[in-house]
């Protein structure tokens, strides 16, 4: 058997998560890994030991019937471990939101005053505007654009609001960067280790043997019935 996957290497995870502001928050995905590498190993083994008492063709099964189980568990796994990474992005932006005062309601009069000023000014004058917005921190103003029923209330931006709205999240939130990238890293670890796992253990079948224990069995299940006259 060929060497097994860095991915699926639940300490190099470990060690790479914990240096990060998320190490506590990704001990799940190094679960997910750990449970992963564990699998893989245990299938391997059963794949180098034959049982004495069964032909080629019974072993082949017998693996199979252990593969179906252990990779359905795999994939329930690494479901599981999608949904704790997107629930944790959810979170993190929602906090930098929050930091950020985007989250913070706007009355519709101060937000019709500030697209009528924008709307009276140059398409130049009022991007630039809106970028030093976004360096500044000045969440009020893009929230009057971004929440704006049409560009036209306001008189449109050359550079795209989301565009705008990024920059100020990460000015307001200066370690947000680093927290996507290790949620980025995590999800990478993961599906790795997933692609790997499924590799590993779907080479040691042997679909010829398979298919020939399944005859006999169906053969022998036909003799039986011959003979209950």
């Amino acid at each position: 058997m060929k060497t097994k996957s860095f991915f699926l290497n639940p300490d190099r995870a470990r060690e790479s998560f914990a240096q990060t502001a998320l190490h506590g928050d990704l001990l799940p995905i190094v679960a997910t890994i750990s449970d992963l590498s564990r699998s893989r190993d245990g299938l391997v083994k059963l794949h180098a030991t034959k049982d004495p008492n069964k032909s080629a063709e019974g072993n082949a099964l017998h693996y199979r019937k252990q593969f179906e189980a252990q990779t359905a568990k795999a994939r329930e796994k690494l479901i599981n471990a999608g949904a704790t990474l997107d629930a944790l992005e959810r979170r993190i932006m929602g906090e930098a939101f929050a930091k950020s005062g985007l989250d913070k309601p706007i009355g519709e009069a101060q937000a019709a005053e500030i697209r009528a000023v924008l709307r009276s000014m140059g398409d130049k004058e009022r991007d630039k505007l809106l970028k030093e917005a976004a360096l500044n921190g000045d969440a009020l103003m893009l929230k009057a654009v971004r929440d704006a029923a049409s560009p036209v209330l306001y008189g449109g931006t050359i550079t795209p609001i989301e565009t705008l709205i990024n920059q100020l999240l990460h000015k307001t939130n200066p370690d947000l960067q680093a927290k996507l990238d290790a949620l980025a890293d995590a999800d990478t670890r993961v599906r790795g280790a997933g692609d790997a796992y499924m590799k590993d253990v779907s080479e040691l079948r042997d679909l010829q043997a398979e298919s020939l224990a399944e005859k006999q069995q169906a053969e022998l299940q036909e003799a039986e019935r011959m003979l209950g006259f």
